[in-house]
């Protein structure tokens, strides 16, 4: 996977192209859904510095029901230490969204981000899913 960052940065275009395919895309996908406890953080980084460099990465990987289901379920279980990133790479995902008003309606993201805005214990998670959950009933 670093060595797909490496390269999008390096020509995006061109990447962006191989990596949409849906073979490739399914095992980005699966990279996500597969990751272990311990390694979680490392792959979210990765997907995270993925999905800011690469538009149409993010855009179909929001479009794909199975990974947004799994990253949802992440998002309700993991700690704070976890959801922050999370919620950072969801805020782009939405802002970058071909289809803004739909996003993320059959996963139930906004159930989810409801319950991280009244998690007073972790203001920052608090004040992310909030203003993600404002933004979302806005469009």
């Amino acid at each position: 996977m670093e060595l797909t960052q490496t390269r999008l940065k390096a020509d995006p275009l061109r990447v962006e192209a191989v990596m949409i395919q849906n073979h490739n895309l399914n095992k980005l996908i699966i990279t996500f859904k597969t990751a272990d406890k311990n390694d979680f953080f490392q792959v979210l980084t990765q997907f995270g510095q993925i999905i800011q460099h690469s538009k149409r990465i993010n855009q179909a990987l929001g479009r794909s029901g199975s990974f947004m289901e799994e990253f949802v379920s992440r998002l309700r279980k993991n700690k704070a230490r976890i959801q922050k990133p999370m919620l950072q790479i969801l805020r782009l995902m939405f802002e970058q969204s071909s289809a803004p008003k739909t996003f993320g309606i059959k996963q139930k993201l906004d159930e989810v981000l409801e319950q991280l805005s009244m998690n007073v214990k972790f203001p920052i998670i608090q004040e992310l899913a909030l203003r993600l959950l404002q933004d979302f009933r806005k469009s």
